[in-house]
């Protein structure tokens, strides 16, 4: 755990083409970075992007990968959330009801 680097203090804000917006209100789990228009910042991998549409309305939060070409992994989309402790506990509830 110690080679695990501290996440980021600043999310990364990135806009994306309407063709993966689309896909991501669908439930597509992945961004991938030929959907990206424009970032706010560069970012380390495990950052949170928030991703926003052509309107700069927010559309979802995931794992921000520089080095992938599935550069962010969707949390969550819809209405925005704060990624916490309490959202992967949630999360995990809900995978597994029985604990």
């Amino acid at each position: 755990m110690q080679s695990i680097p501290p996440a980021s203090d600043r999310n990364i804000a990135i806009h994306v083409t309407r063709a993966a917006i689309r896909q991501i209100k669908q439930g597509h789990p992945w961004l991938f970075d030929n959907s990206i228009h424009k970032q706010s910042h560069d970012g380390a991998t495990g950052d949170l992007a928030v991703i926003f549409d052509h309107k700069r309305r927010f559309t979802a939060i995931g794992l921000y990968d520089p080095a992938s070409p599935i550069r962010v992994k969707i949390l969550h989309h819809g209405a925005p959330t704060t990624i916490n402790t309490a959202f992967f506990v949630e999360r995990l509830r809900f995978a597994a009801p029985c604990y």
